[in-house]
């Protein structure tokens, strides 16, 4: 299903595929973002597995992915005027995943 598939791609990758027809923007999310965990032996987590055992990171559930990714297309560039309407799309597909929402919209 190639619904279910996420690509990590450098821009140029992204603009090759659009161009020859193997991919089109509004199938594409651009997400820019950095998650730091410890690694080796340091640490109470070790590793994104560890930060999963310990509830920071829940895994989405294969049969999942696609309302979730379907939903998080609706999203768009972050700017001062849309912070809760992006944050409730959030909510959304964090809610499509099965998963309990934290996140706090008013």
């Amino acid at each position: 299903n190639s619904e279910a598939v996420i690509w990590k791609c450098h821009p140029d990758q992204v603009a090759m595929a659009i161009e020859q027809q193997l991919a089109n923007p509004q199938n594409s999310m651009v997400v820019s973002g950095v998650s730091v965990w410890t690694k080796g032996d340091k640490g109470k987590a070790r590793g994104i597995q560890g930060e999963v055992a310990i509830g920071n990171f829940e895994v989405v559930p294969s049969d999942k992915i696609p309302i979730v990714f379907r939903t998080l297309l609706a999203q768009e560039m972050l700017s001062g005027v849309n912070l809760f309407k992006m944050l409730e799309v959030a909510n959304e597909a964090w809610t499509n995943a099965g998963m309990r929402c934290i996140l706090q919209v008013h």
